[in-house]
């Protein structure tokens, strides 16, 4: 989703609304509020069986919580399917990431055998379709899963 002064639009399916002054979406558009149109895809993202995300221009860092450096790992492509995440030669699986977090359009944060990894992005992109995926691939898992881990 994207969106210019009050136009409130999605590329990928052309879905398009403006947002009033109040924060309601136009009395034309099948959804009232922008959480009412997350609740509905997320809803269609669970039907789903597959799923493959792609964004260019990320890297990827080895973060240190303690002294708050980070290690460059990999520059290029992030690639997510039901499996998990994969950016070059390093695989992260959904069942042993712990805490994904997105912080802002340009961070993915999450945890590894206790090691902190971020995803960060050349340009604008959603991190949320990462999370979604994430969060509904560790419910199918784990049913007693709870999203605020």
């Amino acid at each position: 989703m994207k969106s210019s002064n009050n136009r409130f639009y999605c590329e990928a399916c052309s879905f398009e609304t403006h947002i009033d002054e109040y924060g309601y979406f136009d009395k034309a558009s099948p959804f009232k509020t922008i959480t009412e149109w997350d609740l509905w895809q997320t809803k269609k993202m669970k039907e789903l069986q597959k799923y493959d995300l792609q964004d260019d221009e990320q890297e990827l860092y080895k973060a240190d919580p303690h002294n708050h450096e980070r290690n460059l790992l990999y520059k290029g492509t992030l690639l997510a399917n039901e499996e998990g995440m994969t950016m070059g030669d390093y695989h992260f699986a959904f069942k042993d990431m712990v805490n994904m977090n997105i912080n802002g359009r340009m961070m993915i944060t999450f945890f590894v055998d206790q090691n902190h990894y971020e995803i960060r992005s050349g340009h604008p992109r959603s991190g949320r379709k990462y999370l979604a995926v994430y969060q509904i691939m560790r419910e199918r898992e784990r049913p007693e899963y709870n999203r605020g881990e």
